[in-house]
């Protein structure tokens, strides 16, 4: 089937406070800066996005091939509607290669954060409808790794100031250190430490957190962890399960482990036992790079109305939809979200559902859970586990995709 290529706007939907892709859309990246991605009701900056129909003239067209050489005019227009100075890229896929990497912003106020590595050191393009049309090994050393470099030390930054005023996990930039060491394959951490921060050296990082929610029945969850919920909704234990009571349809609707997991390449899981049925819209799942006030966080959310799966991504209390996927809701299952560099996935009852390319998220440690209670009944979810995705030795691709020009 055909493949149309479009750079446009998401669309606001009121009727669910949320950023949609335009109808039709079997892929997209999000190329909005973080502050645009941040603001709900009228659009601001653009998507990429692969549909199977065309579209109106509210979006620009670049064409149905992915590996097609771009016009003089198709890149004037890309560089226009982006804002980039320059671009260098002579195919479609080139240029959206190019600006998620050599011309992404480390601070992500201008456009796109740099696109980041997997655990494994591999740079990842996915898109729907086609699954993974790029990969090469990130190399330490030109452009790209220089706006990146500025995003991690940023984070490091941060990331000690939170830890030492006790916001965080102590030594938690430490931690996140190793694993960047490992990560890129650098043997000094002097590479990533921000000037003027005391030299401390890596230590060696923590991996994994664990909750059954045994407990009595009442107002607060969690046995083996502390949790914090946050935004209008409230999370109760109910025969040893945590039991979302009521909700907001406009909010994340979280509960958030107080505990930090070592590094941003990290994966939440739970145990979906109960949502509501018929029309009471609910849905209940895992969160993922949470930040620590909750409202900027990943979500996988299987949804009992339309039998999906859905990834969500929460950035200041705003939602957009990166994606959704059909599944049997044969319950209990387990919905697992993963974080790796820029690849963010969902599962289902451990498949593979959904994998996309976002950069809108990073740095964050922390995971929970989240979701919408319905009206009659309520979402119930047991068996919490969230860990680091240990940085591999190293980066195994197939060959043929460091040449891949997708189509």
């Amino acid at each position: 089937m055909a493949r149309y290529y479009y750079l446009g706007p998401w669309t606001w939907s009121a009727a669910m406070s949320c950023w949609l892709p335009p109808e039709g859309a079997v892929g997209l990246v999000d190329l909005r800066s973080l502050p645009q991605q941040a603001a709900a009701g009228t659009p601001q900056g653009y998507g990429f996005f692969a549909t199977e129909q065309p579209l109106g003239s509210a979006y620009e067209p670049f064409g149905t091939q992915l590996d097609a050489t771009l016009t003089p005019e198709q890149l004037a227009r890309w560089r226009s509607m982006l804002g980039l100075a320059r671009l260098d890229a002579a195919s479609l896929l080139d240029a959206l290669w190019e600006t998620l990497t050599a011309q992404a912003d480390p601070d992500g106020q201008t456009g796109p954060l740099p696109l980041d590595a997997t655990s494994a050191g591999t740079l990842e393009l996915h898109l729907g409808g086609h699954s993974l049309v790029k990969a090469e090994p990130l190399r330490t050393a030109g452009e790209h790794w220089r706006r990146l470099k500025r995003m991690l030390q940023r984070i490091y930054k941060d990331t000690a100031k939170a830890a030492r005023e006790g916001r965080l996990k102590p030594n938690l930039h430490r931690m996140m250190m190793t694993h960047w060491l490992r990560k890129y394959r650098l043997a000094d951490y002097h590479e990533l430490l921000p000037e003027g921060e005391p030299d401390e050296p890596p230590v060696t990082p923590q991996t994994t957190i664990t909750d059954d929610f045994t407990r009595a029945d009442g107002d607060i969850i969690g046995h083996l962890l502390t949790w914090a919920e946050y935004w209008p909704c409230d999370w109760d234990t109910a025969s040893n399960m945590a039991r979302l009571q009521t909700s907001s349809s406009t909010y994340p609707n979280m509960a958030v482990a107080q505990t930090d997991l070592s590094s941003s390449d990290h994966y939440s899981q739970v145990s979906v036992v109960n949502l509501s049925s018929g029309t009471d819209w609910c849905r209940a799942g895992a969160a993922f790079r949470c930040s620590s006030g909750a409202n900027t966080t990943y979500s996988a959310e299987p949804y009992q109305y339309d039998d999906k799966v859905y990834l969500y991504k929460w950035l200041s209390g705003t939602l957009t939809v990166l994606g959704s996927a059909s599944i049997t809701l044969s319950l209990p299952g387990t919905v697992k979200g993963s974080a790796e560099g820029s690849t963010i996935k969902a599962y289902w009852g451990g498949v593979q559902k959904l994998s996309v390319t976002d950069t809108g998220i990073s740095g964050n440690t922390r995971c929970g859970m989240a979701g919408k209670s319905g009206d009659t009944n309520k979402a119930d979810l047991d068996d919490f586990e969230a860990g680091d995705l240990a940085a591999a030795a190293a980066a195994t691709v197939p060959w043929h995709l460091f040449f891949c020009r997708g189509s």
